[in-house]
């Protein structure tokens, strides 16, 4: 026979860890996310051809999402000043630097893909942890 062990945590037991962990994680991913921006320009680095979309790599701030976790990214901002294309209706416009990089990443009906994000996160992944500890560990004390 084995014996039952029941008891009740306070209803405000973790408050203090969730206020750290709001505290924390936005300092967390806004301090490691360049890291990985820095990798992602270096692999894009080979496919540098006026070097805008290299350029337009910027991280966004971590935000908390509405089912609470935080994110944090890179976005490639803006359009081309050199490169359009033609939609259907004739109307000619600009490639944005968004688009240049999924046509890298997984390629077109011009072009194969190239993949370079994925080299980014296993070239920068140690990096990015340990910042993202010592942030942490900063947070905590």
């Amino acid at each position: 026979m084995m014996a039952v062990f029941d008891f009740d945590f306070p209803d405000n037991m973790f408050d203090d860890v969730l206020n750290i962990f709001d505290e924390t994680a936005p300092k967390m991913i806004d301090e490691a996310l360049p890291i990985y921006e820095s990798a992602v320009k270096s692999e894009l680095q080979p496919h540098r051809d006026t070097g805008e979309l290299i350029s337009s790599i910027k991280c966004k701030k971590a935000k908390k999402t509405v089912n609470g976790a935080y994110i944090g990214y890179l976005t490639a901002e803006g359009a081309s000043t050199k490169s359009t294309y033609t939609r259907e209706n004739g109307k000619v416009e600009p490639f944005r630097n968004y688009q240049k990089a999924l046509a890298l990443e997984y390629g077109n009906s011009h072009q194969p893909a190239r993949p370079f994000m994925q080299s980014a996160v296993n070239s920068s992944e140690d990096k990015v942890l340990e910042k993202m500890q010592e942030v942490f560990n900063r947070g905590i004390r």
